[in-house]
């Protein structure tokens, strides 16, 4: 096994107990099989991927089978590269289990339909001492299975050359897209955030403007405390930058950058804490919740400002 950062996997380690014990387990029979995932990949010691599927979970569908394949990279890939975005999670899990004695059975360039629409692994060698999807080493000894979900470590992330063209959303209006974004920040826990993106596009965001969502879950505003719709207006627009910025971006910018916001004044300083960023101090979770030509939405662990939220009770903001 690779050696990795101790410092680094302790701190996924807490993370990761902290988005279980905050964030309790659905009676959902799909949730229920996520956070079984979950719960095995922590005990596994694959605490990277445990956290990126439990934040990422409300985001991904499963067939009514309640049926999953998912591919899970080692610690030392997201150290290298960062948190996995949506897409690229979702294109880690096939939405049915094939057994490793099916896989190896397969013939190479079989494809193999995944989360992400439109998007297939391909079988590139199948043998009985060998078995590699997008030339990515499968184990041939599962993490976990139980009938109903299938865990399979492989040594690196899957990518594939079209990948970012099957990341791009569709082209649609701007009605469309800003539809489309309170949609996704409803479905995954950030109904605040989405209640201030419809109340304010027709002064803020009603042209051609590009801009992006650091998007906190409605969590965050319960634990600071914010209880009048002064605090949270003030909040949403420091939360919201002026430009397109996809996790791509992010993740090239130098330590100690300013990113402008919409609050006069405030600005993000991004950190660098070995290939994850943080905004104010605040952990980037679900890296491309969305993107389009027009808006970019990242999940976060908590607001940007919160200190100036409790000073906002008792003064005027």
């Amino acid at each position: 096994m690779e050696k990795i950062n101790l410092f680094t996997l302790r701190t996924l380690l807490f993370l990761v107990t902290v988005v279980i014990l905050l964030f309790p387990s659905a009676a959902s029979s799909t949730e229920a099989l996520l956070t079984l995932a979950v719960q095995t990949l922590t005990d596994a010691g694959f605490l990277s991927m445990a956290l990126t599927l439990r934040l990422a979970s409300p985001s991904i569908p499963l067939p009514s089978a309640n049926t999953a394949t998912v591919f899970v990279p080692p610690n030392a890939a997201f150290i290298r590269s960062g948190p996995l975005p949506l897409s690229l999670l979702k294109y880690h899990i096939l939405p049915d289990r094939l057994p490793l004695q099916n896989l190896s059975t397969l013939q190479p360039n079989t494809p193999l339909p995944t989360l992400l629409p439109n998007s297939y692994l391909s079988i590139t060698s199948s043998s009985s001492n060998k078995l590699s999807l997008n030339d990515v080493v499968v184990s041939k000894i599962p993490i976990f299975d139980d009938g109903s979900l299938l865990l399979l470590a492989i040594d690196d992330f899957f990518n594939s050359s079209s990948l970012q063209e099957l990341e791009s959303e569709p082209a649609r209006t701007n009605a469309e897209t800003f539809a489309a974004v309170t949609e996704v920040l409803k479905s995954n826990g950030c109904s605040v955030m989405a209640t201030f993106l419809d109340a304010q596009l027709s002064t803020e965001f009603g042209d051609e403007r590009k801009f992006t969502i650091f998007a906190p879950l409605d969590e965050a505003f319960a634990v600071n405390g914010v209880r009048n719709i002064g605090d949270y207006s003030t909040i949403f627009r420091k939360h919201v930058v002026p430009k397109l910025i996809t996790w791509r971006d992010l993740i090239r910018l130098p330590n100690e950058s300013l990113l402008p916001t919409f609050s006069d004044g405030f600005e993000i300083n991004v950190t660098v804490s070995p290939r994850m960023r943080f905004l104010n101090g605040v952990l980037v979770a679900v890296p491309d919740m969305f993107r389009s030509d027009l808006v970019v939405v990242h999940g976060i662990h908590g607001l940007l400002d919160s200190n100036r939220v409790e000073q906002c009770h008792s003064a005027t903001c």
